[in-house]
């Protein structure tokens, strides 16, 4: 659905859900717009994000092959942005497009992605739904810009591995200095 709050008019929401003792989340001041609050909105120049709407209720289960069957709660979560005012997509979107259209079958990652899990599965089973005319959601937009889907679009197989870290106990993916190649053969590390 389309959201227009501001950035201050969504800083007020963290504040006060902060004032209040809440963890700051997403209120979703706008998710049933009318069309005549909408075109408001755009007279007064505002574009709109999207925002996909997570379930009011209800959980979503993810097993997951290292920590086992992980569980949230929608209740836990908010509705979040999809696409920005800018008209570009989100990472979460983005990559989520990605994987299935191209077959990803086993995702693998850190487990600080963890958290983004249940929004990408709720992203894939709305892609993965059908679509008027046949096919899926992802196959017709896929069709549409000229791109095949993979042969087999299922939601993948889900690893969240613990954090590599070095020996300042910092993410490894977040290391200080050049990483260069070239800063790898200084120390003698060999060209294969």
């Amino acid at each position: 659905y389309e959201a227009f709050e501001t950035p201050d008019e969504l800083e007020a929401q963290r504040a006060a859900a902060q004032a209040a003792g809440r963890p700051p989340r997403y209120e979703g001041t706008h998710r049933d717009l009318s069309d005549e609050q909408r075109a408001a909105f755009r007279a007064e120049g505002r574009r709109p994000a999207l925002r996909m709407r997570t379930p009011d209720e209800g959980a979503v289960e993810i097993a997951d092959a290292v920590r086992g069957q992980v569980r949230f709660e929608w209740a836990d979560l908010s509705d979040f942005v999809i696409q920005r005012a800018d008209g570009t997509a989100t990472y979460l979107l983005a990559n989520t497009v990605d994987d299935l259209a191209q077959g990803i079958t086993l995702i693998a990652r850190g487990e600080d992605l963890l958290p983004s899990t249940p929004r990408q599965v709720l992203i894939m089973d709305a892609l993965l739904s059908p679509a008027a005319g046949g096919g899926t959601v992802l196959e017709r937009a896929l069709a549409e810009v000229g791109r095949p889907g993979a042969p087999e679009m299922a939601r993948p197989s889900y690893a969240h591995l613990p954090m590599l870290g070095g020996e300042d106990r910092q993410s490894l993916s977040n290391r200080p200095g050049d990483v260069a190649l070239a800063e790898y053969l200084r120390p003698g590390y060999l060209p294969d």
